[in-house]
């Protein structure tokens, strides 16, 4: 199985007549009108496995109906360039006992608060530390402080009218369903009650938006598997060593794989490794990656989340929109010498456990 990429449509062009009825339109055409060529514009129709990133024209009536046949197999599925910034993004998660949806865009592009130095890099993996920007004075409740340290305003929510999934399964066994906005303040969209899983690798889902706030448009995915680990958990980590990662591998065709690795969410740091890897059921992290995360702080509980995802886009006339598919699954990580705590009964030695990054030290 293969997918198609384009950066447009693709259009067909059907011709309806044959050559003998053509000859009889255009003779009859011939003696009844001074100019023939407005009576024939009606003979070539176009269609598309997606639709225009914008409308034809401001003042058409949005439709909840795609214009153009949905894809029936991951073969017809074209994956789309996103062009601009994004406008807001809709969310497929796959677990092992559940599955959920939820989707939000915007009437304009989320401004841009946070970006990342990048520390030192190997192979698919870098480790990186989050820039922090202030903003003087201080922003307004509905605003933002952007990377360029410039307060700017948050872009408000935005309806795209009734949303039509298709090929994500509910517990009734329903895969054809229609969504609403949650409420006029949020315009957020959310469903319950999907299957698990809720759609098999290979299977086409698509999400057609009405319209409203913003034009229509549709997007299709191809669906993956959810992820299942392989790994020991947990999974040593230790300075100057190679850490390796294991996952039951999936079709590297339908998905890849981000590795962030965390060391000191709890208060030891914000730095990360991030790995983007093809989903081939296995990743090593250098040891010198491991080392540089380790010298910048660790914390209680550090851990490894692996996620399958895969996505694809719709280009609008302000940014575009995003539907992501993802598996994620979260693994604990074995650093020598520290050692994780809810309590002081958790530590041994005398040892208490240290607020709030949740380790255990010498009192």
């Amino acid at each position: 199985m293969s997918i198609k990429f384009s950066k447009g449509s693709i259009h067909q062009v059907l011709l309806g007549a044959s050559c003998a009825a053509l000859c009889s339109v255009i003779c009859s055409a011939c003696a009844s009108s001074d100019d023939p060529s407005d009576k024939n514009k009606s003979d070539v129709t176009t269609s598309s496995s997606h639709p225009e990133p914008t409308t034809a024209a401001p003042s058409a009536a949005p439709s909840n109906e795609p214009s153009n046949p949905l894809p029936m197999s991951a073969d017809e599925v074209v994956l789309v360039e996103p062009m601009g910034k994004r406008l807001g993004h809709f969310d497929v998660t796959l677990n092992q006992d559940s599955t959920s949806f939820s989707g939000l865009m915007h009437s304009a592009p989320d401004n841009e608060t946070v970006s990342y130095d990048v520390v030192s890099k190997d192979g698919d993996c870098e480790l990186r530390t989050p820039k922090v920007f202030t903003c003087d004075p201080v922003c307004s409740a509905d605003q933002d402080c952007t990377t360029d340290r410039q307060c700017a305003p948050r872009p408000e929510t935005a309806s795209v009218g009734t949303l039509t999934v298709d090929g994500i399964q509910k517990r009734d066994q329903t895969a054809h369903f229609t969504l609403e906005p949650l409420n006029a303040t949020t315009n957020r969209y959310n469903v319950a009650g999907l299957g698990a899983p809720a759609f098999a690798a290979g299977d086409v889902l698509t999400l057609s938006a009405q319209g409203g706030a913003l034009e229509p448009f549709t997007i299709s995915v191809v669906g993956i598997d959810v992820l299942m680990a392989k790994s020991v958990d947990p999974i040593p980590f230790e300075p100057g060593k190679p850490a390796e990662v294991t996952w039951v591998a999936g079709d590297p065709k339908l998905g890849q794989i981000v590795l962030t690795v965390d060391v000191g969410h709890h208060g030891g740091s914000q730095a990360e490794i991030v790995c983007n890897v093809e989903d081939t059921g296995s990743a090593q992290i250098a040891g010198s990656l491991v080392t540089g995360l380790t010298d910048l702080g660790v914390a209680g509980f550090p851990l490894v989340t692996v996620e399958r995802r895969t996505a694809n886009y719709a280009n609008l006339s302000a940014g575009y929109a995003e539907f992501t598919l993802s598996s994620p699954l979260t693994l604990s990580l074995a650093i020598p010498g520290v050692q994780s705590c809810n309590t002081d009964a958790d530590c041994e030695n005398g040892q208490t456990c240290k607020m709030p990054n949740l380790q255990c030290v010498d009192p």
